[in-house]
């Protein structure tokens, strides 16, 4: 009988386990602090779970043009009230910081006419539309 053992140990400040969107961040923001930082992934990092299907489309919440309530109100219908919208209210006060973050890193949107598509709250049933 053959036993195999290939333990490795692994000494890390930060171990992250999942390399989409949240896991990537969350290992970047780690080593901008100057942790030591190990990310792992069931598959290859942007290729597994459902990051990689979003395809360079952005939806954020804009501080300075969006009102907070109106968009807390369309999440909540849209997950027929299961959600909570304390959690959804600090995500979407943190979204136009992260979306300039992935700005800042190189990350390229969809844009048309040099204009990044954006959600618009004013019809919650029509297609983004673009502003600049």
């Amino acid at each position: 009988m053959t036993v195999w053992s290939d333990e490795r140990r692994i000494r890390t400040d930060v171990l992250v386990i999942g390399g989409g969107m949240a896991g990537m961040f969350a290992a970047i923001k780690a080593r901008e602090q100057g942790l030591d930082v190990t990310l792992t992934d069931k598959a290859y990092v942007g290729k597994a779970g459902s990051s990689h299907h979003a395809e360079g489309d952005t939806l954020f919440f804009r501080k300075s043009k969006d009102d907070l309530n109106e968009w807390l109100d369309i999440i909540s219908k849209r997950c027929e009230y299961l959600n909570s919208r304390e959690w959804d209210a600090i995500c979407l006060l943190e979204a136009e910081d992260r979306h300039n973050d992935l700005l800042s890193w190189g990350v390229r949107f969809w844009e048309k006419d040099g204009r990044l598509y954006v959600f618009d709250t004013s019809d919650v049933g029509a297609p983004p539309s673009a502003y600049q």
